[in-house]
């Protein structure tokens, strides 16, 4: 990768911070992972009385299975092959086992969720027949799944030196930030009004604390820090909770940057597929420009743009087309 060679020293020491901190936005996604998914699942079960997991994996699958197989089988001669890594990404288990890539673990995390979700939502359903009260277990079972994970991951710290393998990426450590968008998404549907009424009074209070909660990121380093990938782990999903809620029923006047956000975001797996792919392959790029070009900006940007262009244009290409048959096989809600 390019080394930084400006002699604006406040923008490195931007960079150098979001580069220590850029990580957590993947909690942020698990948080918002747990919402969405779960909010479909509620949706159905208000609507028919029911949730049916056949339909639910088959849509999902659809969503995620084509995309990420074709990433994968394009790209695998830009990795380190071995049997084992290639085992681990067609089988979902990059969040144990390391794959050919260091960002799909956390669809190795979403894959288990989708199968797990989905399974207690309907045994919670068989056990609580009132179709108003079904899930009032879900902040109970939140609360047990957040300590647990706490412990397990204090428990890592204190008996093995840090690897993103074994303290960052597993299922079992990361499953408490999923089940925190659930619960908000429980209350969300459930407590509607209340809900809405609590989000609109502190709104500005969760985005504070929210902004707070996430700041620690940015100034140690997780490698080096155990209260980061412990505890730390805790207060980073909970802040991206706070910012959700502050911003769920945002009434928000379509402009440019909107319209933009908007448009990324419904391309947004895509890229997320693609921008390791991306980072891999552009320096070799770099190596054919001047060394005049090799500036962190630089760099910086071209990534940003080829991530996010590569991505608009695979899921153009592969995603939309499967997605628009898979809502005509199986029309959503």
């Amino acid at each position: 990768m390019p080394a930084y060679q400006g002699n604006n020293v406040y923008l490195k020491i931007i960079m150098d911070t979001l580069g220590c901190g850029g990580w957590i936005g993947v909690d942020l996604f698990f948080v918002l992972s747990g919402f969405l998914i779960s909010g479909l699942l509620f949706k159905e079960h208000m609507l028919s009385g029911k949730i049916s997991f056949k339909r639910f994996f088959i849509r999902r699958g659809l969503k995620i299975y084509p995309a990420f197989y074709f990433m994968i089988a394009t790209t695998t001669f830009l990795t380190y092959y071995t049997h084992r890594a290639l085992f681990a990404e067609l089988f979902f288990c990059q969040d144990y086992v390391a794959g050919l890539w260091n960002h799909t673990w956390s669809l190795g995390v979403e894959e288990k969720f989708y199968i797990l979700l989905p399974l207690l939502l309907i045994l919670l359903s068989m056990i609580r027949k009132s179709k108003n009260f079904t899930f009032d277990y879900i902040p109970s079972i939140f609360l047990f799944i957040s300590i647990t994970c706490l412990a397990l991951r204090i428990s890592n710290a204190i008996n093995s030196p840090y690897q993103h393998l074994t303290h960052l990426f597993p299922f079992h450590l990361r499953l408490d930030s999923l089940f925190w968008g659930v619960t908000i998404s429980y209350f969300y549907h459930y407590h509607a009004s209340v809900f809405k009424i609590t989000t609109c009074r502190f709104k500005a209070l969760f985005l504070l604390l929210g902004l707070l909660f996430l700041l620690p990121a940015f100034i140690f380093v997780l490698e080096t820090s155990p209260i980061i990938y412990t505890v730390g782990l805790t207060f980073i999903y909970l802040g991206s909770g706070l910012i959700l809620m502050a911003f769920i029923d945002a009434d928000l006047k379509p402009n440019l940057l909107i319209n933009s956000l908007t448009y990324i975001g419904a391309h947004s797996y895509s890229i997320y597929l693609w921008h390791m792919p991306v980072g891999r392959f552009l320096p070799y790029i770099f190596k054919f420009l001047p060394l005049s070009y090799w500036t962190w900006p630089n760099f910086t940007l071209s990534f940003f743009i080829a991530s996010i262009g590569l991505g608009i244009v695979f899921s153009k290409i592969i995603e939309f087309p499967i997605l628009k048959f898979r809502d005509r096989i199986f029309p959503s809600h």
